[in-house]
């Protein structure tokens, strides 16, 4: 009982703050999800592609709730991830903003800053609803 109280006194990230963050991270994944499913142009799988938008989305907050702490730690990082590659390619630019705003959501809520992922989740949200609607009215009227 001892060795697990000074492990948790010894910690650098507070376990109320990270199962906030992994949830409401996870709960923006899972929007995010829903929301590609629906809006995506992309001509590939939505569904095998969306779920893995929560996943990713936690996977990133734990990682930089973790290495936040640390700058030893957020160079190993950065080492273990240069060796790291995706073997797909990603073959639609869309499909990789979703991405990138999934690892956006994770990098937020993992440093505690959950105001600017929901501002930001938002606001880019309601940013390809707008292009989406703009991009097909221009495209009827041609």
């Amino acid at each position: 009982m001892i060795a697990q109280t000074n492990i948790l006194e010894n910690a650098k990230v507070s376990i109320n703050s990270l199962i906030v963050s992994v949830l409401l991270s996870y709960i923006l994944g899972y929007l995010l999800s829903f929301f590609y499913k629906k809006q995506a142009n992309s001509l590939s799988n939505h569904e095998s592609l969306s779920n893995i938008f929560p996943l990713l989305t936690v996977t990133v907050t734990v990682v930089i709730a973790v290495v936040k702490s640390s700058l030893a730690l957020s160079l190993g990082l950065v080492g273990a991830l240069s060796i790291v590659r995706f073997r797909t390619p990603i073959k639609e630019p869309e499909e990789l903003t979703y991405i990138f705003l999934c690892i956006g959501i994770g990098l937020a809520t993992g440093s505690d800053q959950y105001l600017v992922a929901i501002v930001g989740f938002s606001l880019t949200l309601l940013c390809i609803f707008l292009n989406k609607k703009l991009t097909s009215k221009s495209s009827y009227q041609n």
